[in-house]
């Protein structure tokens, strides 16, 4: 029993002193029976992962924005994937599932300083083509399908110089992921037309000298770390893809802060269902598939499963 008792203390103790900070009492382990119970019953420790779990999708986008950029502001508002039309070889992936038969472009666009323009001037009405619109906190906010002309980002008040549409950002920060169909690679005409569509889309924004800094989970005890990523791991391994990514007006509701936060370390960057389909398989360590999930929707007015 005492070596029960001690196990449990040092378990406890820790996040017993996080609680003293926040000026909320937890149990004391040494001093009641009640307090032999661990902190993960304390309605303080389920707090800070409720609190996890939504800022957990903003640190990531974030860490996303580092990543591609090695923090130099000169790249924001770039083009900083797809600088020239390439298609993606097995195991080459820069985010998850990204397809063979597709053209990639991405920019972190920061609207801070004002507008970005987005132009597509050699749009193709017979091949898919695509901006995915994404905020701070990796919610697909709008899916621009066969974009053409041009198309004015802003944040906050309504900018008075407007080219083409005028799309609201809810976030400072967002990010664009363009795709181009390629319908055939071994076609030299195919990937020289695919080709055209890809060198048409441009962008053009505000420079930035600076580079915006955001911390939010350092200031989590592990033991709130641990268990909130070993839940979000569970959920993205458990649960339809389908029910991990976000629209505007999903969240909390649709998609709970812990989908969101599963679906963000599991696939950022992931399109809303109306845009595309996904297929996911897990192998146990014998290589047997433990789980299998197969969302199959249609792109508008083109039918193909693709991300």
């Amino acid at each position: 029993m005492n070596q029960l008792i001690k196990q449990i203390f040092w378990i406890v103790l820790p996040l017993t002193l996080l609680a003293c900070a926040e000026k909320e009492p937890i149990p004391n382990a040494a001093s009641s029976e009640e307090g032999l119970a661990t902190l993960e019953d304390s309605g303080l420790f389920k707090s800070q992962l409720q609190n996890y779990y939504k800022d957990f999708p903003y640190q990531d986008t974030y860490d996303y924005f580092v990543r591609y950029t090695d923090k130099n502001p000169s790249k924001i508002n770039k083009w900083i994937l797809g600088l020239e039309p390439k298609l993606v070889a097995a195991g080459e992936d820069s985010v998850v599932r990204m397809n063979n038969d597709t053209y990639y472009k991405m920019s972190f666009i920061h609207l801070g300083k004002g507008p970005v323009t987005l132009s597509s001037s050699t749009a193709d009405s017979d091949r898919f083509s695509s901006f995915q619109l994404m905020d701070d906190h990796n919610v697909n906010f709008k899916n621009v399908i066969r974009p053409e002309g041009q198309y004015t980002l802003y944040h906050g008040d309504v900018p008075s110089d407007i080219s083409g549409e005028l799309i609201a950002s809810p976030s400072e920060l967002m990010v664009v992921i363009v795709r181009v169909e390629v319908k055939d690679k071994d076609d030299a005409a195919d990937t020289e037309a695919a080709k055209e569509v890809f060198n048409g889309i441009s962008i053009e924004g505000p420079e930035y000298s600076d580079f915006p800094q955001l911390d939010l989970l350092s200031k989590y005890d592990e033991a709130v770390t641990k268990e909130a990523n070993k839940s979000i791991d569970e959920v993205f391994s458990t649960t339809p893809f389908r029910n991990l990514v976000a629209g505007v007006g999903y969240v909390p509701g649709k998609v709970s802060y812990l989908q969101l936060a599963a679906g963000t370390k599991g696939g950022w960057g992931g399109p809303v269902t109306d845009h595309s389909s996904y297929e996911t398989l897990f192998h146990d360590a014998q290589h047997k598939e433990t789980f299998l999930t197969v969302q199959r929707y249609l792109y508008r007015d083109y039918q193909r499963a693709a991300c």
